[in-house]
């Protein structure tokens, strides 16, 4: 019979792979009667609430938490820039600054999701042991980072919409 208790857990996943120091020892699959060696690139891992650390558990909710005030602003001057695009307000100054604003939100996004990634790494290695694999700290994917360039150029292109729609008004 199954025994199904459903305790809050803690759940993170993280990248791993396999340690040097043991390399015959991998984990093997059989296909088609074949076997064939399986390599692990990430693992998740679920602790129950009672056994994790009461140190790993408050700095990752301060963590998480300081996540949150960055999103809420983006959200604020999405919300901002819309109303703004909607009034037909489109080649001023203010859109250009909330788009230059937004644009270097999402580097201070990806250099804390960054932060994030690398202070769970080093709290789990040193709490979790995994035979033949240990676990390593990835960088959080760049498209934070291209996204807010690409909105820090789309400012800046509406910097000189500005300029010559200005200098056309002047010249009628």
């Amino acid at each position: 019979s199954w025994n199904v208790q459903s305790k809050p857990t803690f759940e993170v996943t993280v990248p791993v792979r396999p340690n040097r120091a043991a390399p015959d020892k991998y984990l093997y699959s059989r296909l088609r009667g074949e076997p064939c060696m399986v390599e692990m690139q990430q693992v998740k891992l679920k602790v129950p609430f009672e056994k994790a650390s009461p140190d790993f558990m408050i700095t990752n909710t301060l963590l998480a938490c300081s996540m949150l005030p960055i999103l809420i602003w983006l959200l604020v001057i999405i919300l901002k820039v819309i109303r703004s695009v909607y009034k037909g307000e489109i080649f001023v100054m203010q859109i250009a600054k909330r788009l230059e604003t937004a644009g270097w939100l999402l580097v201070a996004f990806w250099v804390l999701a960054n932060v994030i990634s690398y202070v769970h790494t080093e709290i789990l290695q040193n709490a979790v042991e995994m035979a033949y694999y240990n676990i390593y700290w990835k960088s959080v994917s760049v498209n934070y980072i291209i996204y807010g360039l690409v909105l820090m150029i789309i400012s800046q292109i509406i910097l000189k919409g500005k300029d010559l729609k200005e200098e056309q008004e002047l010249t009628i």
